[in-house]
């Protein structure tokens, strides 16, 4: 059999751009005898192999390059044994190569007797990489054969295995003797660290670090990108680019890369599969069939891209693959340019149905977005909307949201989902500001639900806001807009009546809060788990106001445990809250402290802010731990809340300074007002404010 030298033969430049000491360290230290670099393309598993490789003597290293032909069991070997051979010479003399190619002996035969040579050679350990080892993979022969040599041959060959796939062989018993090293594309990728510091190698400067730090996460750290960001810096001057994220200069380069080197040498049918798939977020037999309705045709392509050189990740999913970003961006222009733009829609529309059955809303909504298709990515916005904060995703969709062209901010769709998320941060300023010129009996002609919506919002801001609150001021309102645009659905009317009933709570009138909460109770019926939530929270503030502080608790605790029942996450923190100010206030500190643990979890682990919340809870703590004497602690709490309450409605930040600033004066401590603003004189005041701060103390 003749041998081609191509395949023993290392690429020739090894890059200092992509120095990996990190994990030549790691190696280092574990002594492994079995190193798996498991990666998609551009990761630097290649140099990574180079320079593990530098650490050891030139006569004791080798290297075999895989591609699809040695997938053949006994063509395989021989190569394996002949690059072998190029540091241990004398195995040319034991005849396994031969009787191998002969079929003399059976493949795992001549694993055992190579691994048996191997042990009682007296030359120290070579080492020997295996380049593209997914070429390969699928030889079940093949895979048995390394396995065997990797775990019976006691470290005299060290083998370092590339690959764009999970390797099939066995590696159990080297893991139980803790000799393997395995490296993927979470190792592999460069750490800002390294990219800092490559990029000061190859430009010869120090980038600002805001700006470094956008280009690194921008490509995951896949290293092949790093290097071409690189390589347009150099070109154009690292001033060219954009503080904090690449340019639209350097975006292009990067898709250009994809569009020119990689998707040209991908066969025709992988590429229009990879094409008509572009709209999915990740790849999978399951995912695929809502775009594709050929399974067999789905299998054969999900199998070559995890063999194929294209940047996509393999998730712990069976058969399920996710594209590199970029990579994505690419494959979906060439959708776009290749395919007629309502076939490109439909396809997106339909991946994004499938994303949002599936519970993906986020992945759903951008997939419309991509197409775009604002209408439907707005319904699904509002449809979803609590879900969504569940998930902890109401940020994102803010963002996407304002990135809407200016000719969607009017439409009523719209103006709801905005209202809902500006709601949910408790920044009464800005949603104010916002609704101010949406709350008008002709706004939204034909979209009754658009206009009582920002209603509701616009007041519920107003009465945290203003100084003076007036349930009369809103009951006028309201039947301005019922003469000229009524009769409203009972959803509608439940969430004016929730409206009028704070304003009565403001003004102190509990036993007509209490009226209008119940009516809207009844009016909801079962139509809405979350808004029953604030409205029976409503009820019991009302009871705790008129000093039933245990009847209070107890709806409280109901609703709470049906919101832990329900899995309705965002509903819970102001759940807790309340029951921690009712049991601070009854001097129950205890479980007051472990209601606000139990909120701030909430929060943490859905991602939900909310400053009236961060406010309430500091103050919680603070009055806890001043009641109980450790005064220097409710300092520290209190101070952090009156930090918090700069961010809040001036109703809700007064009433915190009316609370600190008596507790000031008692421990004989200045008193500084949140946002270092004054206080009004106390004739100024809101006597309304004053008198509810009194009942709640």
């Amino acid at each position: 059999m003749r041998y081609l030298a191509s395949k023993f033969a290392a690429p020739t430049s090894v890059s200092r751009l992509i120095e990996r000491p990190r994990i030549v360290r790691r190696l280092r230290i574990r002594q492994a005898d079995l190193v798996l670099l498991v990666a998609p393309g551009g990761y630097g598993k290649t140099i990574l192999s180079q320079q593990i490789l530098e650490q050891v003597p030139a006569s004791r290293r080798v290297w075999l390059d895989l591609d699809s032909r040695d997938d053949d069991p006994r063509r395989f070997a021989a190569y394996f044994i002949e690059a072998l051979a190029q540091a241990v010479p004398e195995l040319r003399l034991t005849r396994i190569q031969e009787a191998i190619l002969d079929g003399r002996i059976p493949l795992a035969q001549g694993a055992e007797e190579l691994s048996f040579f191997l042990q009682e050679s007296r030359r120290p350990a070579c080492w020997m990489v295996l380049d593209n080892w997914e070429h390969v993979d699928h030889a079940k022969e093949v895979c048995r054969f390394i396995g065997s040599i990797a775990a019976d041959a006691k470290g005299r060959i060290k083998l370092i295995v590339n690959s764009r796939v999970a390797p099939s062989f066995s590696i159990r018993r080297l893991q139980e003797r803790g000799i393997v090293l395995v490296a993927d594309q979470k190792d592999l990728a460069f750490t800002f660290l390294e990219f800092r510091d490559a990029a000061e190698r190859r430009l010869g400067t120090r980038m600002p670090e805001e700006q470094l730090e956008g280009i690194w996460r921008l490509t995951q750290g896949w290293c092949v990108h790093l290097g071409l960001i690189l390589e347009v810096l150099s070109r154009r001057g690292s001033g060219r680019l954009a503080l904090g994220t690449p340019g639209a200069g350097e975006l292009e380069s990067l898709i250009g890369y994809m569009e020119e080197e990689v998707l040209p040498g991908v066969a025709p049918d992988l590429l229009d599969f990879l094409m008509r798939c572009a709209p999915l977020d990740t790849l999978s037999p399951q995912t695929c069939k809502a775009l594709l309705d050929d399974e067999d045709r789905i299998h054969r392509n999900l199998l070559a891209l995890s063999r194929s050189s294209i940047p996509c990740f393999t998730l712990s999913e069976p058969n399920a693959i996710r594209l590199h970003p970029l990579m994505r961006e690419a494959a979906s222009r060439l959708l776009r340019a290749r395919v007629p733009p309502e076939d490109v829609r439909t396809l997106y529309g339909k991946a994004a149905a499938q994303q949002l059955e599936q519970g993906l809303l986020l992945d759903g909504i951008r997939t419309l977005l991509d197409v775009p298709d604002h209408l439907t990515a707005l319904d699904a916005i509002n449809r979803y909307w609590f879900r969504i904060v569940e998930t902890g995703g109401q940020m994102r969709v803010q963002e996407w949201l304002e990135s809407f062209p200016a000719e969607w901010t009017s439409q009523p769709k719209y103006v709801v989902a905005m209202t809902n998320a500006l709601s949910l941060r408790g920044d009464n300023a800005s949603l104010l500001h916002y609704l101010s010129d949406k709350v008008a009996p002709e706004s939204f002609r034909g979209d009754d639900g658009a206009l009582a919506n920002s209603w509701m919002h616009y007041y519920w801001a107003w009465l945290h806001e203003s100084d003076e609150p007036g349930h009369q001021a809103v009951a006028e309102s309201w039947e301005t807009i019922t003469r000229s645009r009524g009769p409203f659905t009972a959803m509608v009317t439940a969430g004016i009546e929730n409206i009028q009933g704070y304003a009565a709570l403001l003004q102190l009138d509990f036993e007509l809060a209490e009226a209008h909460y119940r009516r809207s109770l009844e009016l909801q019926g079962d139509a809405s788990f979350d808004y029953a939530i604030t409205t029976r929270n409503n009820i019991a503030l009302c009871r705790y106001m008129q000093g039933d502080a245990d009847v209070a608790l107890s709806e409280f605790r109901r609703c709470a445990a049906e919101c832990v029942e329900r899995s309705a996450p965002s509903m819970l923190p102001m759940v807790m809250i309340n029951i921690a100010e009712v049991c601070c206030a009854v001097g129950r500190f205890d479980d007051a402290l472990e209601a606000i643990e139990t909120c701030v979890e909430v929060m943490q682990t859905h991602r939900i802010e909310h400053s009236f919340i961060d406010m309430t809870a500091g103050k919680i703590r603070g009055l806890c731990a001043w009641f109980e004497g450790r005064r220097e602690e409710a300092w520290a709490h209190l101070d952090a809340a009156l930090s918090n309450a700069a961010r809040c409605s001036p109703g809700d930040r007064l009433g915190l300074e009316i609370q600190v600033e008596y507790l000031a004066r008692l421990d004989g401590r200045p008193f500084v007002p949140a946002g270092g603003r004054s206080l009004p004189p106390r004739g100024r005041r809101s006597e309304n404010r004053l008198a509810l701060a009194a009942a709640e103390a």
